[in-house]
């Protein structure tokens, strides 16, 4: 099913070539959630996913249209994800986020001092890592959007399932 040339070695092996910190929270943010309804679908913090979704996209047995369905939603995903990581809004509402989480650890009075202020330099390390991670996030998507605009376009896989669906029916034995 899946061959040098098909859609999903295209999506695999630009997945692969992704820098290791933008592939590891692209994965996480496009297998954690699909793992969760998606049966043989596990997610694994050691590769953000990265093996089973490379198995559960390589599975022999999948019928041309089960294939080309799991590759269209993992597609899908990514789409979201990456567009989002590009995002100067999605940046600055992290941004918005991590400011108002920070008021709420400084007014926590319940918690010890000691930890409050670890907590405080771990959100403004992060914070302080926005820019880089949205700089990272605009190379991300226009990496994608040049493999979308070949080998995963709409008719790309539209193609690829027909030669699937053309090869089962060829392999098929007449009754």
């Amino acid at each position: 099913m899946t061959t040098p040339d098909s859609p999903v070695s295209a999506l695999l092996n630009w997945i692969v070539a992704t820098p290791s910190e933008s592939r590891l929270d692209m994965l996480a943010l496009t297998v954690y959630p699909l793992s969760q309804y998606v049966k043989g679908l596990d997610f694994s913090t050691e590769d953000g996913g990265g093996a089973a979704l490379r198995a559960w996209l390589t599975q022999t047995a999948d019928t041309p249209i089960v294939a080309a369905s799991k590759l269209r939603t993992v597609v899908g995903h990514l789409n979201e994800v990456i567009k989002d990581r590009a995002s100067a809004e999605s940046w600055a509402l992290a941004k918005q986020r991590m400011v108002s989480s920070a008021a709420a650890i400084r007014a926590d009075e319940t918690m010890e001092a000691s930890r409050r202020e670890e907590m405080l330099a771990m959100a403004q390390r992060v914070a302080e890592g926005f820019p880089a991670r949205h700089q990272a996030g605009i190379e991300l998507a226009t990496s994608w959007e040049t493999l979308r605009a070949s080998g995963l376009s709409t008719t790309a896989i539209k193609e690829w399932e027909d030669r699937l669906q053309a090869a089962d029916w060829a392999s098929r034995k007449p009754q």
